[in-house]
């Protein structure tokens, strides 16, 4: 069976499942959760207002040596449950309640979840593939944007390895602060510095919804997002033979990206009919979901405009 079938199979299960806790936990859970959702929506009207700039590493490393310091210094395993239950936090989950959070629930876009760093390396050497074949030559210094970026393991590790400058973007205040925390540790530990060549190694780690950065995505050479447990369109795109992403994030990405940008995503295809050309997809390893499918993708923008109208008639 087809990865992205399973994964649709998985989905489908788990909106299947039922919620039949007692009335007064429900009805705590409910309340706790509007608390929630009132503290992000101030979150995310801080739009990019809210973000941490002008710290800048100390030193390009290998590979090797960024992902010592990634796994053993500023992500050990030993801290990995509190990172998981700053996602947790961030769900609206407390101790007492429901583990649960369904397909469909809008908390799901706070999971927390942390990708294989060399399964994140071979979908960026591909994509950097793929920037090279249309440009010719690829400078040193590109613009990455992590879009979902939780505690900012993958934002860390890309500045570190390849030196480009680095956008994390994260909806979740509290996996945002988890992220500030470690990359101010970072910095007391020399890794990090501040910022003085502006062009070269720049982290910036923002608070806030996609689609109030626009700005932050209309200036990346490449967008990953570990987008397993993002929302899907209904259907299984027979086209490109791949569960899509739903075409409010399609869209949007369309909308905010530049023309030729190329976004990476996990376990979901960008839906074409917004000008998304899938031009490689590769099976990768991933521990948490038993292995993912990553796509790549180029955004055309010569094919948007009647395809996307049409759709949304």
């Amino acid at each position: 069976m087809h990865r992205s079938t399973r994964l649709l199979l998985l989905s489908s299960t788990l909106a299947a499942k039922s919620c039949d806790s007692c009335d007064a936990l429900a009805f705590q859970q409910v309340i706790h959760c509007r608390q929630q959702q009132g503290r992000r929506a101030k979150a995310s009207a801080l739009g990019a207002s809210d973000v941490l700039v002008s710290v800048q590493v100390a030193k390009k490393l290998s590979q090797q040596e960024a992902e010592d310091i990634i796994e053993t210094c500023l992500f050990p395993s030993g801290e990995h449950t509190r990172r998981m239950n700053a996602g947790r936090d961030a769900q609206g989950l407390r101790e007492g309640t429901s583990s649960v959070v369904e397909a469909g629930d809008p908390r799901m876009q706070y999971t927390y979840g942390e990708f294989p760093l060399r399964s994140f390396d071979t979908l960026i050497d591909m994509s950097l593939d793929e920037l090279q074949s249309r440009r010719g030559t690829i400078p040193d210094s590109l613009r990455l944007v992590d879009l979902g970026s939780g505690c900012g393991r993958l934002v860390l590790y890309a500045a570190l390895s390849r030196g480009w400058n680095v956008n994390g973007i994260e909806i979740g205040r509290e996996l945002h602060t988890v992220a500030t925390n470690i990359l101010s540790k970072g910095t007391a530990d020399g890794y990090f510095t501040s910022a003085q060549l502006p062009n070269e190694g720049v982290i910036s780690l923002h608070l806030g919804a996609a689609d109030t950065l626009t700005d932050v995505l209309g200036s990346a050479d490449i967008i990953f997002a570990y987008s397993t447990v993002f929302p899907a369109a209904k259907d299984f795109n027979v086209e490109i033979s791949a569960l899509v992403l739903s075409p409010a994030w399609s869209e949007m990405l369309a909308k905010a990206c530049r023309d030729e940008c190329v976004v990476v995503t996990t376990d979901r295809a960008l839906d074409p009919q917004f000008g998304w050309e899938l031009v490689a997809r590769r099976e990768i390893e991933n521990p948490e979901v038993f292995g993912s499918t990553g796509y790549v993708h180029i955004l055309n923008k010569s094919k948007q405009g009647d395809m996307a109208s049409s759709y949304r008639r």
